[in-house]
């Protein structure tokens, strides 16, 4: 299955492990090495996010038969760095088309999903996560928080680096799958020596339901560079009805309804003005007296 996250690349350690480092300069690989692993690390604690929501009152916002299906998915990665391949996340994530996710069960805080990813090839993999949204116990991650959550409420995550807030930064307007939603999110760049990690999540305010997640990371050492990047977003659910046009909101499609409308009752009034009055017929001579 593929999930939203970052894992550990292990051949990064293996690499390092399976080489005889002798003199100073595969030394010198050898903490490149070792500070790409870090990055990675750090990464994926910042991906495999634990949620423990400190809000009291955790109010599910997801019921059983609720679907969230994502999309527009794209990873990069780039690496001067001697002996590194792409990780093989990296290319799983650009080779799927889409990933469903379908609530199968919900007890109390405690909910299970069945997650289905559809790769490009149209191989299929289906899996099952679970977990207690209050005190973010089990393998939900990211996908799922308590919802009408708001500025401020705490959610604590383990591991973070120094700078990424453990709180809801904000509540913004965004349109996702065809309809203008609020979101909550929390967002952080963070620089960390010759590290820097850019992270952002959106989530539905009303349900919890995840709805865009975005993260970029470099990193340079010596004359050698590391980048990753990772995205996707949220492209259709039946917990919220679509707009009548995909990604417009319906406020501004009666705005230009409305101001058609006026234009052409404008123009209307406008050539009737134009149009000349009709002449009158012209009297016929009276007779003469006699």
């Amino acid at each position: 299955m593929l999930v939203i996250s970052f894992s550990q690349n292990t051949s990064y350690r293996g690499y390092v492990k399976n080489r005889g480092y002798g003199d100073s300069k595969l030394k010198n690989k050898r903490k490149i090495h070792a500070l790409t692993s870090k990055t990675v690390l750090v990464t994926f604690m910042i991906m495999s996010i634990i949620f423990t929501s400190t809000v009291r009152g955790v109010t599910v916002g997801v019921k059983k038969d609720d679907w969230a299906k994502y999309g527009d998915f794209s990873a990069s990665w780039n690496s001067t760095i001697p002996g590194q391949t792409e990780p093989p996340e990296i290319e799983e994530m650009n080779n799927v088309d889409w990933m469903k996710i379908t609530v199968q069960s919900v007890s109390n805080t405690f909910v299970t999903v069945e997650t289905v990813t559809h790769y490009e090839n149209g191989t299929e993999e289906p899996e099952t996560m679970s977990g207690d949204i209050a005190i973010g116990s089990g393998n939900l991650t990211i996908f799922i928080l308590p919802a009408d959550l708001g500025e401020g409420d705490t959610i604590p995550i383990s591991g973070l680096p120094s700078g990424i807030p453990p709180t809801i930064n904000g509540t913004v307007t965004k349109t996702y799958a065809g309809a203008q939603r609020d979101v909550n999110y929390i967002g952080a760049n963070v620089s960390i020596s010759n590290q820097t990690v850019n992270l952002y999540i959106y989530w539905d305010k009303a349900t919890g339901i995840l709805c865009e997640y975005t993260m970029s990371m470099s990193m340079t050492y010596m004359n050698y560079t590391f980048s990753e990047s990772m995205q996707a977003k949220i492209t259709g659910t039946n917990l919220w009805a679509g707009g009548i046009i995909p990604g417009m909101p319906d406020y501004a499609l009666y705005i230009i309804i409305a101001v058609v409308i006026v234009v052409i009752i404008v123009a209307a009034v406008l050539v009737t003005r134009k149009r000349k009055a009709p002449t009158p017929a012209a009297a016929p001579p009276k007779e003469e007296e006699k």
